[in-house]
């Protein structure tokens, strides 16, 4: 049963209507998951140069913003602020601000706000020299 469940090739033996033992082959579709809490998931790569992922998950649609602070405080680069549909998603940050300049290596904060739920996570920001 093991292989079963962990193998969707796996080959389940059938009785033919002729008495022959005949293989058939499992198909197990995937279903499709909806996140039950908002989640803000670990960038990756990070450190990072030149580009960084940044997977979260939203269990209800609505406004929702992620945004790039340095380390004062300050928004240096707004990723999503729309209205999203419930699923998981996934934005890139390049390392420009908003206005397109590129940021110097440092550690920023990225943050998914979204209906009551905040959450904040740290990231590496290096560059060549």
């Amino acid at each position: 049963m093991y292989a079963l469940i962990t193998d969707s090739t796996y080959m389940i033996p059938q009785l033919a209507p002729d008495g022959n033992y005949c293989p058939v082959s499992t198909n197990v579709a995937a279903n499709k998951m909806y996140p039950h809490e908002f989640q803000l998931h670990a960038a990756y790569p990070n450190p990072f140069n030149p580009v960084t992922n940044i997977r979260y998950e939203a269990p209800i649609g609505g406004h929702l913003t992620i945004g790039i602070y340095d380390l004062a405080g300050k928004l240096v680069k707004t990723l999503i602020t729309n209205k999203q549909s419930i699923s998981p998603g996934i934005v890139h940050w390049n390392g420009k601000s908003d206005t397109g300049e590129p940021l110097p290596s440092g550690v920023y904060f990225y943050r998914l706000s979204a209906a009551d739920f905040t959450a904040t996570r740290k990231i590496v920001l290096l560059k060549k020299i």
